[in-house]
């Protein structure tokens, strides 16, 4: 099997597996001592959880070298998402907020992959733009 197959098919299998995996892991690490520490109290226990979703939004974000702006904007689609939860489904659970954590997830990593292909896209274009003036203004000796 090829070396480019071999990647698809590992990081196919992360983002299958290991970002639920993940996200219901941390939801519960989260969310079972904000709930005990709020007695599952509004709008205590959605603030803390809000709160645990900046930590994972904006410390994910750091590590893939996100801009600030694109953070803001992903934390507050999981802050929405946190909140359609509990409007729909009544008291906050663990479920409902491995929902909004696993949405978080998702969407650092998807930021963080379409930002590495416009980069990608930029240096190629470059490149192609300095082969082309090279090509057109050969340089005189």
């Amino acid at each position: 099997m090829n070396k480019t197959r071999q990647q698809f098919i590992e990081n196919l299998f992360l983002i299958v597996f290991a970002i639920p995996f993940i996200g219901l892991f941390l939801g519960g690490v989260y969310s079972f001592p904000v709930l005990h520490l709020t007695k599952e109290r509004e709008p205590w226990s959605t603030g803390l959880l809000a709160l645990c979703l900046a930590v994972t939004v904006f410390g994910l974000g750091e590590a893939a070298a996100l801009p600030i702006g694109s953070l803001i904007w992903i934390l507050g689609a999981a802050v929405v998402v946190l909140l359609l939860m509990r409007i729909l489904f009544g008291p906050m659970s663990v479920e409902h907020f491995s929902t909004a954590h696993i949405a978080a997830l998702l969407l650092v990593l998807s930021v963080g992959a379409w930002q590495s292909v416009q980069a990608r896209r930029a240096r190629v274009q470059m490149r192609i733009n300095a082969s082309h003036e090279a090509a057109t203004h050969p340089s005189v000796h």
